[in-house]
């Protein structure tokens, strides 16, 4: 069998950096950001001379020496323009460093319709594995405990098909489920595996647990996994798929925040009150979204340093979601500053033509608890002119998918048009991700 030495050579370097960092969270604020200003300290000047990164620095009077004596890491920040997706486009090779160690090529799924390209280095995802190994004992698993997940990201699963993924696969004591395929029959299948194979956590999209506790419900059936815990990721969790998937389940429901360009970000601890910030890994903005100034407590833009990667800095990047900053302190115990909600991607979010904004939430409640529905989701395709695809179970009645409509006109204007779509199946995204709401606007 052919091992990969990188790969194993990132995860067991991962494991020596956890126990360098697990115990960082409970340090003062004032050392977390101490931390946070050396790590940055020490990345900006590989990019010194990067064509890109470069001139970004040299136009905010930060040089070798200068960036040394930083001391105030917001007024740094303030200086140096938003990097967006578009630009990672654009400028892909520019902004690459050479000269950084072990550098892989990676992308993300293109969710929201922008595919980025971008580059990763062996201290990246040591780090990284690092972050979400101290997310995964948080949050209920632990060393070789038994676990599962219900994943779809076709990059992953290459991963995981290779000789030294299978291998870790084997160690770690977990099994996958695809995503991709979440017909009736498959559904059945994983249920029937996880009942003999008894998984303490179960790992998943958010979307893909939800529509997996929606049909064990809807099939009577009373699982006996997980036992310790549900994790979910990827996409945004809301109040109600949480309830229905704690109902199913009956074991507490743990969110965590992160996305491919960066890696892990955030994750839930036991007092469920918002998400742990992993300080020592980034630097998160939340930004208002008409002024760009920085934004407490209040709905925002989110924005990103990461302080790890030196192949390819992604370096105050609008990463494309909105959500809740918060200082405030979480009784656990660790003293990071809280991302007490993530509301989703800003393009999950429809702006109706008098203005209002009305997140992709709303339309969850409007289809909660509507048993005739299997699957929708609703396009926003101009300011009054909407697509709602359903896919219909077998207790479909018209009426009750009609009460939802009038609700939804109600919300977005009753001049508005929406043009009714019934599909075999909802298809998901690139990346195995459920899109309950879009907005091409």
């Amino acid at each position: 069998m052919k091992i990969n030495m990188h790969f194993l050579r990132t995860r067991l370097w991962g494991i020596h950096t956890f126990f360098l960092k697990k115990n960082w969270q409970y340090l003062p604020r004032t050392q977390l950001q101490d931390v946070q200003l050396s790590r940055l300290r020490k990345l900006l000047p590989n990019f010194v001379d990067n064509p890109y990164y470069g001139t970004i620095l040299k136009n905010a009077g930060l040089t070798c020496e200068s960036i040394e004596k930083i001391e105030d890491i917001d007024e740094v920040l303030s200086k140096l323009p938003i990097i967006r997706k578009n630009d990672v486009q654009n400028n892909n090779q520019v902004m690459l460093n050479k000269n950084a160690k072990g550098i892989l090529s990676d992308s993300s799924g293109g969710s929201t319709g922008l595919p980025v390209n971008f580059y990763h280095d062996e201290h990246w995802l040591a780090e990284m594995a690092a972050s979400v190994l101290i997310n995964d004992i948080m949050q209920g698993w632990y060393f070789f405990r038994r676990h599962v997940k219900l994943w779809g990201s076709p990059k992953d699963i290459k991963e995981i098909n290779s000789p030294a993924a299978r291998m870790l696969t084997w160690i770690k004591n977990r099994r996958f489920y695809d995503t991709f395929d979440m017909s009736a029959e498959r559904m059945w299948s994983y249920h029937n595996d996880m009942q003999k194979f008894k998984p303490k956590v179960i790992y998943s999209y958010a979307s893909s647990i939800y529509i997996f506790a929606k049909f064990i419900e809807s099939n009577n059936i009373k699982p006996d996994y997980p036992t310790v815990s549900i994790i979910t990721s990827a996409e945004c969790l809301s109040d109600i798929m949480r309830a229905q998937i704690e109902k199913v389940f009956h074991v507490p429901v743990f969110d965590r925040y992160g996305a491919r360009e960066v890696g892990c970000i955030a994750g839930e601890c036991k007092k469920h009150n918002g998400m742990h910030l992993h300080m020592y890994d980034h630097i998160i903005e939340c930004l208002d979204p008409v002024s760009r100034q920085p934004v407490w407590d209040k709905l925002g833009i989110i924005v990103i340093t990461d302080l790890n990667n030196y192949s390819f800095p992604f370096i105050r990047y609008e990463i494309g979601d909105m959500g809740i900053l918060s200082k405030e302190v979480c009784s656990c115990g660790r003293q990071t500053y809280l991302l007490k909600k993530i509301v989703g991607r800003i393009s999950d979010t429809i702006t109706t033509k008098t203005g209002r904004l009305i997140h992709g939430e709303y339309f969850t409640h409007a289809f909660y608890g509507i048993e005739s529905i299997k699957k929708f989701q609703f396009i926003q395709e101009e300011r009054d002119k909407y697509t709602l695809n359903v896919v219909k179970s077998e207790k479909f009645q018209e009426q009750e998918l009609n009460q939802a409509i009038t609700e939804i006109y109600e919300a977005v204007g009753l001049n508005s048009t929406i043009d009714v779509h019934f599909l075999d199946d909802i298809p998901v995204t690139k990346s195995g991700k459920y899109r309950f709401t879009i907005s091409k606007v």
